[in-house]
């Protein structure tokens, strides 16, 4: 693997380089369809002035507000995909100590687990302890899974893996809602560790096209899709489990702030 320390130009989201895989994907009989955030946005701002999302949690990724805004959107276009009540189980993977859990039971009624790797191991109240790709719950038994800047980070094969437990999990009808997707020309591989021992700790993926060093980015591992890496690692395993896929472009995300990074969408459901 040859390692380059280098900026963002390799994962940036050029709005040519965009279509074109967009273009690829639907020759391939992906389903896309655009996202207008623009549309959104009265209602987006009344979300924002929601409990959860006032007082400290405003100071998400520091002082920068557009961390905050892109956090919270995340959030808030996540559960345009799906429709809870209270007799639903869902699970907010990757959640570590986000607001979402409290929130959406606060306005559905629904329950929802918090699933992390950081948690001690197995099933606690509402928290769930475990790799992404073996959540200890019934099979059939979850309503809906939401992934908020979680999915890059899956190491090694957990991304395909998750995509099968999402199979396993999913009642009849239900979805995972995971954003960003992180889809674009290249397919790389980032990391901001710059010790090169410690790298060697990290299950990258042999067949990446590009090996990015982003010291500022501060993350052990993360994944950006090229089409043809999608395919293989998502999209295929997705449909080996009886799931249907939806991908949404997300377009006018400057009616918002023009440094969010939510370019894609992408929505699991169990047929």
């Amino acid at each position: 693997m040859n390692f380059r320390e280098e900026d963002w130009s390799r994962v940036e989201y050029d709005s040519s380089n965009l279509d074109l895989v967009e273009n690829t994907l639907r020759s391939f009989g992906v389903d896309i369809s655009d996202y207008d955030l623009s549309k959104d946005l009265d209602s987006f701002n009344r979300f924002i002035g929601e409990t959860e999302y006032t007082g400290d949690y405003q100071l998400y990724g520091g002082a920068e507000r557009h961390c905050f805004l892109e956090k919270a959107l995340e959030h808030f276009v996540s559960l345009k995909f799906v429709d809870l009540n209270k007799d639903d189980v869902c699970i907010d993977v990757g959640s570590c100590k986000s607001v979402f859990p409290k929130f959406v039971e606060r306005i559905s009624g629904a329950t929802c687990y918090a699933q992390d790797l950081v948690y001690p191991d197995g099933v606690s109240a509402k928290t769930i302890g475990s790799s992404a790709d073996s959540i200890p719950l019934a099979d059939n038994s979850v309503s809906a899974m939401f992934l908020h800047c979680t999915f890059e980070h899956f190491e090694g094969l957990t991304d395909s893996g998750y995509i099968r437990e999402c199979g396993r999990l999913l009642k009849k009808g239900g979805k995972t809602v995971i954003l960003p997707l992180y889809l674009n020309q290249n397919y790389c591989n980032i990391t901001g560790e710059t010790d090169a021992n410690k790298r060697s700790e990290i299950n990258f993926d042999p067949d990446s096209s590009y090996y990015c060093v982003i010291p500022e980015w501060k993350n052990r591992f993360g994944r950006h899709y090229s089409a043809e890496a999608f395919l293989n690692r998502v999209f295929n395993p997705a449909q080996e489990m009886g799931l249907l896929v939806k991908l949404y472009r997300c377009k006018n995300w400057e009616s918002i702030d023009t440094r969010l990074w939510l370019r894609w969408v992408l929505v699991l459901e169990h047929d």
